[in-house]
């Protein structure tokens, strides 16, 4: 898959990443802060989350602000697939698919419509296929109403090219 696509550049360093509501909590918040802040997208890997990231960065999408979500969303996708066996990463890949998920039933309206207004027609086939990935490559086993499988029968499939 071509990651590519979504090329991002730096994160803006007077910009916040975490949620505001997260911030000052001296734990998992300030970390996300602290971490992405003013951080290229593509210094988001396995190795960096891994070595440099103090808590727990299987959950890290869960913490961004709506902007930081967006422009990092990408680099989470791609470490969820590319290294999906290794330490956390399945754990990241169940939050990725399951924001897909919520956001195909309309529950997380507040990710869903930045990423429409933004993404062009090729990265919202991506996302399409990236969810086709994780399903035939990792949740296949888990039958037909896995959350890969559900968020692109609900929603995702309509951008996709399979």
């Amino acid at each position: 898959m071509n990651f590519d696509i979504f090329e991002r550049g730096r994160y803006p360093s007077d910009r916040s990443a975490a949620q505001a509501s997260r911030i000052g909590d001296r734990w998992e918040g300030d970390e996300a802060e602290r971490f992405f802040r003013g951080r290229c997208a593509k210094e988001v890997t396995y190795e960096t989350l891994t070595r440099e990231y103090r808590h727990d960065w299987s959950i890290a999408p869960c913490l961004l602000n709506e902007e930081a979500y967006l422009f990092f969303l990408p680099a989470f996708m791609k470490v969820a697939l590319e290294d999906y066996n290794r330490g956390e990463t399945p754990t990241l890949t169940v939050t990725v698919v399951s924001d897909f998920l919520e956001m195909a039933r309309g529950e997380l309206d507040h990710r869903l419509l930045p990423i429409l207004r933004t993404f062009t027609a090729e990265q919202l086939r991506f996302v399409a296929d990236y969810l086709q990935e994780v399903h035939d490559r990792h949740y296949r086993l888990l039958g037909a109403e896995n959350d890969a499988a559900c968020a692109l029968r609900l929603f995702w499939g309509q951008f996709g090219s399979r």
